[in-house]
């Protein structure tokens, strides 16, 4: 398999200063400056706190860096400093919904905001249940495809493909995973990145599209014969 080097430019911004969760990633981003409360670092800083929290955890960094452009266009606080809330009650720049995590940490705290997510990520990529690229690494972003998609959740609406009463395949590009990796494609930082797509088949996904119940993954292999990303 091919493996193409991908560089993008997805440098928005983050900083670390006095980083209340003090952990060994964000004290990386300590000389960018002081984060300061109720405001958004700046794109540089929180660059810098994305790349180093996904590279802690062995993720590509283009990767969490797009699910934080997707939830929040990288933002912690609105125009008025108060913390992003989503409407399904999703808080900060990584919209964290685990009603079991502390909360009012996750409202002002961007670096622990971020370590939650980027944890939760990593815990998705070590499912046995979803689905891999044979012979795909951790370093591999298309292989990040499905954990990205359970990051979200493995609903129906997030199916890569569409139920229909002819069997024919077609592909759902609405769902919350093509839309990060549409990111990470159109923020390329030069030439042409196109990721691989996987051969997907009718049968290798079974949902019913009226119920909210969890996708069933017939496959749990591909072999992906477009050059993979590092």
């Amino acid at each position: 398999m091919l493996k193409v080097g991908l560089l993008t430019t997805l440098s928005f911004g983050l900083v670390a200063g006095k980083a209340s969760a003090a952990t060994d990633w964000s004290t990386k981003c300590l000389p960018m400056g002081e984060i300061k409360q109720n405001v958004n670092p700046s794109n540089q800083q929180i660059n810098c706190l994305l790349t180093n929290a996904a590279l802690s955890k062995n993720i590509p960094p283009e990767v969490v860096k797009s699910i934080a452009m997707k939830e929040s266009s990288w933002r912690q606080f609105d125009e008025k400093g108060q913390p992003v809330i989503s409407s399904d009650n999703g808080f900060g720049i990584m919209q964290v919904t685990d009603p079991s995590i502390d909360t009012e940490k996750l409202k002002n705290d961007i670096v622990y905001n971020i370590e939650t997510r980027v944890n939760i990520l990593d815990q998705k990529y070590g499912l046995s249940s979803l689905p891999k690229i044979t012979g795909a690494g951790r370093e591999i972003i298309e292989n990040w495809y499905f954990p990205v998609m359970a990051y979200n959740g493995t609903m129906p609406v997030n199916s890569p493909l569409k139920r229909n009463d002819d069997h024919l395949i077609i592909r759902n590009w609405e769902t919350y995973q093509d839309k990060v990796f549409k990111i990470i494609e159109d923020q390329r930082l030069r030439g042409s990145t196109t990721l691989a797509q996987y051969p997907f088949a009718y049968n290798d996904f079974t949902y019913d599209p009226k119920l909210s119940e969890s996708i069933k993954f017939n496959k749990l292999n591909y072999t992906m014969t477009g050059g993979l990303h590092e």
